[in-house]
C-alpha cells in the first residue's frame, strides 16, 4: 500500500522586492520570514584583505645580469685607475709643473669618461634589473648572481594585464605553471623583486 504525505504550505506574505538606484534587486524579508527560511545575520567585523591580481610571469635568464655586473666591475676598476692617474697628474702639475698641461688634461678627460661610463652602466642596471638589485653592493649582487646561475633561486618578471594596477608592492605570490594544472601551487614570498 502506498502512503502519500501531503506537504502543508505555511502562509506568508510575499517578500517585498524593489530595485536600488544602481539597478540591483533588493528583497526585504520580515523577521518571521527570516526565521522560517533559516536566515541569520551577524554584525560584520572589520578585517583587512590583501589585494589579489592575476599576472603572467617569465623566469629571467641570469646571464645578462652576470655580464652587466662583470662590465660594471671592469668599469669600476678603470675609474679607480684613471682617478689615481688624474690625482697624480693634478698634484705634479700644480707643484712645479712636473707634468705638462696636456698630460694633466688627458688624465682628467680619461677619468671623466670612465666615470660617465660607470654612471651609464649603473643607470642601465637600474633600468633593466630594478632599483633593488642596482642598490646592492657588488658583493651582495655577486652572491645573488651565484645562486641564480646555480638555479638555487630565480627572478621572475611579472606582467599584469592592461589596466590592472597594484596599490602596493606584492609580498607573496601563488605560482601555477600553465599547462600543468594538476601540479600543486607554490607560494613564494617577496625577496628580490624587479623594480
Amino acid at each position: 500500500m502506498t502512503r502519500v504525505t501531503k506537504l502543508r504550505r505555511l502562509p506568508s506574505a510575499p517578500p517585498k522586492i524593489s530595485h536600488s538606484s544602481g539597478g540591483e534587486v533588493v528583497v526585504e524579508l520580515n523577521r518571521d520570514e527570516q526565521a522560517r527560511i533559516g536566515l541569520e545575520t551577524e554584525t560584520v567585523s572589520a578585517m583587512s584583505q590583501s589585494q589579489e591580481a592575476t599576472a603572467y610571469g617569465v623566469v629571467l635568464d641570469p646571464a645578462p645580469l652576470a655580464a652587466l655586473d662583470a662590465e660594471l666591475a671592469s668599469t669600476r676598476a678603470a675609474v679607480a685607475a684613471s682617478r689615481a692617474e688624474y690625482e697624480r697628474a693634478r698634484l705634479l702639475h700644480s707643484e712645479q709643473q712636473n707634468v705638462s698641461l696636456k698630460d694633466f688634461e688627458t688624465a682628467r678627460a680619461k677619468f671623466q669618461a670612465d666615470q660617465a661610463q660607470l654612471n651609464l652602466l649603473n643607470h642601465r642596471l637600474a633600468d633593466e634589473w630594478g632599483v633593488k638589485i642596482s642598490a646592492m653592493s657588488p658583493s651582495e649582487r655577486a652572491s645573488l648572481i651565484d645562486v641564480l646561475t646555480k638555479r638555487i633561486a630565480g627572478i621572475v618578471r611579472l606582467s599584469l594585464p592592461p589596466g590592472q594596477l597594484l596599490s602596493q608592492e606584492p609580498t607573496e605570490a601563488r605560482i601555477a605553471v600553465l599547462g600543468y594544472d594538476k601540479l600543486p601551487l607554490a607560494t613564494v614570498r617577496s625577496g628580490t623583486r624587479r623594480g
